[in-house]
């Protein structure tokens, strides 16, 4: 069942926009056995769950509310409660939007708990999208803007520019060839003391 799971990931290695299998896959190659990984995937988890294997207790956790926004505040109390440890988030644009962004990375920066947070980007609040039927009221409007209203999130904000605004690091990544490159160099940014955000556009 892992080697399947591997074959996921690398028969989706040059997919664009880029896979969350090979973005997740990237992710487990990159980070140590004791490295904390939060997720608020959301409908991405199972990519998450497949990719980055975590063996030792406290490595792991997920949100077990039914709200978004837990993913960066957990993020930064892991780091503090935590100070030796890697500390990973994996949320959606959706989740990054609702757990206010510019207050939770700049507490990352100015109390010195850095964290990387990764955002699985695909413009959209994704988990509504699957409904059968539109917000009320909404159809109308979705059919003049072509935008599904409430659920689309384009053009996206620049959340990297969000990051830097808090002191932070802040990468786009596009291209699948440097997403590992990507996590490589903002994981190098955490363990020296500054907070990173990577905005991976990925496939809806």
């Amino acid at each position: 069942m892992k080697e399947s799971w591997r074959e996921m990931a690398a028969n989706s290695s040059e997919k664009k926009p880029i896979s969350p299998e090979w973005l997740c896959h990237c992710l487990g190659k990159a980070i140590d056995e004791n490295t904390i990984v939060l997720g608020e995937a959301v409908t991405n988890r199972m990519s998450l769950y497949r990719q980055v294997e975590r063996t030792i207790p406290g490595t792991f956790f997920l949100s077990g509310g039914s709200s978004l926004g837990w993913g960066l505040g957990a993020a930064l109390g892991a780091r503090l409660a935590s100070p030796d440890k890697t500390v990973v988030s994996l949320v959606g644009d959706g989740s990054f939007i609702f757990g206010c962004p510019t207050a939770a990375i700049w507490a990352a920066s100015v109390f010195h708990a850095p964290f990387l947070c990764i955002i699985l980007n695909n413009q959209r609040y994704n988990a509504p999208s699957l409904s059968p039927s539109p917000s009320a009221g909404a159809d109308n409007v979705s059919r003049k803007t072509e935008l599904r209203v409430g659920i689309d999130i384009k053009p996206s904000p620049d959340y990297a520019a969000i990051a830097r605004a808090c002191f932070a690091y802040g990468q786009t990544v596009t291209d699948p060839a440097d997403v590992l490159p990507a996590i490589k160099t903002a994981l190098e940014q955490v363990r020296t003391g500054t907070p990173a955000v990577l905005d991976v556009k990925i496939e809806s």
